[in-house]
This record gives C-alpha cells, structure tokens and sequence, in this order.
C-alpha cells in the first residue's frame, strides 16, 4: 500500500529544469523486515537522490541532479508468477540514472509485460506524466491536484476522494508549512497490530483503507515531501519510521538542478 498526493502548476519559463511549480506528499507503505537504505545521493557521480531497496535494489521515489522526478506504486492484484518478472523500482532508478532522458522516450521503450502491475509518474522539463501497464491511457497531467494508490490514478475509491479531497483544503492556503503536510500524511490513521504476516498477505490484492498504516510487521516505512518552488529551487524532506509508526530518522535537501 502507498498514497502519493501532488499538485502542479505547469508554466512555460525558459532555463528552467521544470516549467512550474510543484507540491507532492508520498506515504511508502512496505514490511519492515524488507531491508531499505533512507534517502541519499547515490549512484555515478551521485547523481540520484533516492531511499534504496536493498533487497531488490530499486527505489520507490527519487529526483536527479538534472531535475527530473520519478516515483512508482505497485498495483493491487493477485499474480501467481511474479518472481519471473523485473523489479518495478528499476523503473524509476533507469529514468533517473539516465542524464537528460525524457519521459515520453523513456515511456515508449517500457517492455510493460515484463512487470507485475505499476503505476509510475515521471516529470521532466516538458511536464508531469502518468503510465500504469494496467491500463492503454497514457496522461500528460493537466494542472492541478492528483492521487494515486495502489489502483490507477485518481481511482474513484473511498481512500482515494478522501485524500484528494483534504489535500485541496490544505493547498488552498497561501503557504503550506511542512508540518501541516507530514501531520496530513500520518492522519487517517489505521493500528493493524492484530495482523500477522499471513493475514497481511492476503490482503494483497485488496485495498488497506488508511493513509497511514501501523503494526509490528507491516506500515508506512517513511513520507516524503517534495517540491518545486517558483525560482526552481527543490526542496525534499523525508521522515521515516519504525515499528508502530513510531518516527524514527528525518533528513532534508535542498538543491537547484544542475
């Protein structure tokens, strides 16, 4: 499970790594035991900011030193062979380690079988796009505020309308402060400490109905806050988490693309 957030006003602006400004909120949702490196620069050159999944070797949300973004959700569905196929968060790690690849060239070459069901959004300097393998629409976002879980983007869902609609509430304000962003994104709460790890597991076709999930086995591993100012400037912050929700390491950058 996974609730990313964001709003986009695109623009046309010369010089810059993105043509507008741009506010995103991510909630990773994953087990604790899956072994996971906090947000750093890595890669040639350290040329990613990105969290790692060190068992697979991917990552679920990252933006490059060259300003482009990328960040990932897994579809709900139930596969019997998914050990056959690609690790999804090299999706986001190819694209970013690629310097001044765009995303609609990115996008044409996906091989979309050879991964269990996605959804992805990457933003370049000719916008904000959208690409699921679960679906033959492909979307150059319009302006404004978009959700995506673990279902296609802006899914008519409960959890999805919920979100979206305190979001727009929230960024209706002249200046939204970090704080109000990581007190939305840890609200809608869920305590889950009476699953076991089978009853998680079969639960992974289906749709945990809160933003932000506690247990001891499974839950919402770190959010991450991202934006694009009007000057250009990034700015991300991630705060993880331990068992139970508890907060655990904070880190914090800020950079103009290069």
């Amino acid at each position: 499970m996974c609730t990313i957030v964001f709003r986009f006003n695109s623009r046309i602006e010369k010089n810059s790594s993105f043509p507008g400004t741009f506010c995103l909120a991510a909630n990773r949702d994953e087990y604790y035991e899956r072994p996971t490196k906090t947000m750093h620069w890595w890669g040639e050159n350290y040329s990613i900011l990105a969290g790692k999944d060190e068992q697979a070797g991917g990552a679920w949300l990252g933006v490059s030193k060259d300003g482009r973004f990328a960040t990932i959700t897994n579809f709900k569905e139930n596969l019997e062979d998914k050990e056959a196929l690609k690790s999804r968060g090299h999706l986001v790690t190819n694209f970013l380690l690629n310097k001044d690849l765009l995303a609609k060239s990115y996008l044409k070459d996906i091989k979309k079988e050879e991964y269990a069901g996605f959804n992805l959004i990457l933003l370049d300097r000719e916008g904000v796009h959208y690409f699921s393998n679960r679906t033959l629409k492909k979307n150059d976002l319009e302006n404004g505020s978009h959700v995506m879980g673990n279902s296609l983007l802006n899914s008519n869902t409960p959890k999805i309308n919920k979100a979206k609609s305190e979001f727009d509430a929230l960024t209706k304000k002249p200046l939204v402060e970090e704080n109000s962003l990581m007190d939305f994104m840890q609200s809608d709460s869920g305590d889950l400490s009476n699953f076991n790890k089978q009853r998680f597991i079969e639960t992974e076709d289906k749709d945990i109905p809160y933003r932000f999930i506690k247990s001891n086995i499974y839950g919402t591993r770190c959010t991450t806050l991202f934006s694009i100012d009007q000057t250009g400037q990034y700015k991300i912050t991630e705060q993880t988490y331990s068992c139970g929700g508890e907060e655990a390491e904070k880190v914090s950058f800020e950079f103009k693309p290069q």
